[in-house]
């Protein structure tokens, strides 16, 4: 009789069908082939010898998680925004590597990512910020399955669910307040506070501003680059200029009359 695990089982037109993997998917999902009989015993006489030929098939893992890491890291630079690349690189140095970085790739289990996930959590990191950190680590285990035919280890490894929280808003007594301090103390960085308290910008997008983005004409400011300063190695840091993320993010918005005379 067929045992568990063993992945020999009885079709219904009477034939007897055992499967055995080839290999893994970029999802991780285990590829079949199946031998036929017809009965157990020829089944399981066949299987065996192609169980062993096809595990020695399956391409090793010799390598470490710091190793692809940096093997990933190099092929996706040529592809991504330099403040993504620097988002990455931040997230495997400073919370993949200490934790991960000497373990052989296939050495890791679902299970030391969940411990790892749990770990985070406890230290205080938001589940969002978390999930960025596992999304990292999936894009390079999809990555190592595609070029180098190993395991997608991680396809099984659920991201921590995200509660949805209220953002913090200024009171409409908060925003006075901060409006007659920043009248009554003006300079470059009150006026880029005001442009953000009434239009909306990101810093990043306030930093970004440039003088033909304005209309005073039509009172209206045009997005369209963000400044962000981002990791340079050896501890040190550039400023970097670049266009908006997403496509919604260039977008025209108006300004208040008061802040147009301030701004002239």
């Amino acid at each position: 009789m067929p045992r568990k695990g063993e992945n020999i089982y009885k079709r219904r037109d009477g034939r007897w069908e055992g499967r055995y993997i080839i290999g893994y998917s970029e999802s991780g999902k285990a590829k079949y082939r199946s031998v036929y009989g017809h009965n157990y015993t020829e089944v399981k006489e066949k299987l065996l010898p192609m169980k062993i030929s096809s595990a020695s098939s399956i391409v090793p893992c010799h390598v470490t998680v710091a190793e692809l890491f940096g093997e990933w890291l190099s092929v996706v630079k040529l592809r991504v925004k330099p403040s993504t690349y620097a988002n990455y690189t931040m997230k495997v140095e400073k919370h993949i590597i200490p934790a991960f970085g000497g373990l052989r790739y296939d050495m890791l289990t679902v299970q030391m990512m969940n411990n790892f996930i749990q770990e985070k959590q406890d230290l205080g990191l938001s589940a969002k910020y978390v999930s960025d950190i596992v999304i990292v680590f999936k894009s390079m285990a999809k990555y190592t399955a595609k070029i180098h035919g190993f395991r997608n280890i991680l396809a099984d490894v659920e991201l921590p669910k995200m509660h949805r929280s209220e953002a913090v808003l200024l009171t409409r007594n908060q925003q006075l307040h901060l409006w007659r301090y920043l009248q009554r103390n003006p300079c470059t960085t009150s006026l880029c506070v005001l442009l953000s308290l009434y239009t909306g910008l990101r810093v990043g997008e306030v930093c970004g501003l440039m003088w033909r983005d304005i209309d005073f004409e039509k009172s209206a400011l045009t997005v369209r680059c963000t400044v962000q300063r981002i990791r340079n190695g050896n501890h040190r840091t550039i400023i970097i200029a670049d266009s908006p993320k997403g496509r919604t993010s260039k977008r025209t918005i108006p300004i208040p009359k008061f802040l147009i005379k301030l701004l002239r």
